[in-house]
């Protein structure tokens, strides 16, 4: 077997070499115990150490000087960092206060925001615009029907002619409405739009017995047919439009 020999220079890198070893060993240290108030990731020097949670005292003996430690939250959240300077072997205790999370949003709307219309407020509008222009046209029908009916009490004969005398929203051609008609403006006990009813309704068609007529109540949806010459709580309520 063939013997290996070494010069002066080997030798002598050898003997820095095993210096340098035992001058890292016997390096004085301190001890540096952490602790956070949240569970996050921690890093010394970039080596990673585990996770650190809020009830734990994690100990990491290192060596005298500067070190980075950094520590990144479990839940999210911006990272953390800082440089310890342990100058004394001694432990020292460092304790992380990590940023907090920013709180979710929520579509609660401020304490002083103003409330949504309520639908009474919203009918109350509907029927000031309806009063304001005298009509309310339903596109689902193509009818347009009169703000209000007469407000008092008529027989049918002066419906009819109150109907034909009327000009209101620039319009003349109003005539009394079909019970159809009037039972499609019904809506929750009451016309729709805005239309203001005070009264039992006059259709404009004559009833299936001698001398009547028909009428309709909005509150109880009734569908009439009385004596043309009855006027108590009777009222002429207008439209125009086509008649199917």
């Amino acid at each position: 077997m063939r013997n290996l020999t070494f010069g002066p220079a080997w030798a002598a890198l050898a003997l820095l070499l095993a210096a340098g070893v035992v001058n890292a060993q016997n390096a004085p240290t301190a001890t540096l115990i952490v602790r956070a108030d949240a569970e996050c990731k921690l890093t010394v020097d970039g080596e990673a150490k585990g996770t650190l949670r809020p009830d734990d005292r994690m100990r990491v003996v290192l060596q005298l000087g500067e070190h980075l430690v950094e520590a990144v939250p479990v839940a999210g959240g911006k990272r953390w960092e800082q440089v310890v300077n342990l100058n004394e072997a001694k432990t020292q205790i460092l304790t992380i206060n990590l940023p907090k999370a920013p709180a979710p949003t929520t579509s609660a709307a401020p304490a002083n925001a103003p409330k949504p219309p309520s639908p009474a407020d919203v009918a109350a509008a509907g029927a000031a615009v309806t009063a304001s222009r005298g009509y309310w046209l339903d596109f689902t029908t193509k009818l347009m029907w009169a703000a209000r009916d007469n407000g008092q009490d008529v027989n049918w004969a002066q419906a009819n002619a109150y109907c034909k005398n009327l000009t209101t929203g620039n319009f003349s051609d109003w005539r009394l409405p079909r019970v159809q008609e009037l039972s499609g403006l019904r809506f929750e006990k009451a016309p729709k739009g805005g239309v203001k009813s005070t009264g039992i309704a006059w259709s404009g068609f004559k009833g299936s017995l001698p001398n009547t007529a028909g009428a309709y109540s909005f509150p109880t949806a009734a569908d009439l047919s009385v004596p043309v010459e009855t006027t108590q709580y009777y009222r002429a309520l207008c439209v125009r439009g086509p008649i199917n």
